[in-house]
């Protein structure tokens, strides 16, 4: 068997003993172990390109809560 088929059997068998783990985590649905009022905290940062030539300005967000 050359190697590229031996590559492709343990592509197609690996989601069959070890699950693949999950690239992000969604916000919701969560659980409160307590009623009233819940304190959300959140970080972040905006970049935006120096490259006045281009007519929109290229920008990269991150966000992320918890």
């Amino acid at each position: 068997m050359n190697t590229q088929a031996q590559l492709c059997t343990l592509l197609l068998a690996l989601p069959c003993w070890a699950p693949l783990p999950a690239a992000a985590q969604p916000l919701a649905p969560f659980l409160l172990h307590h009623s009233g009022p819940a304190e959300l905290k959140y970080t972040g940062y905006l970049a935006r390109s120096s490259d006045r030539s281009a007519p929109d300005q290229m920008q990269e967000a991150f966000f992320g809560a918890g």
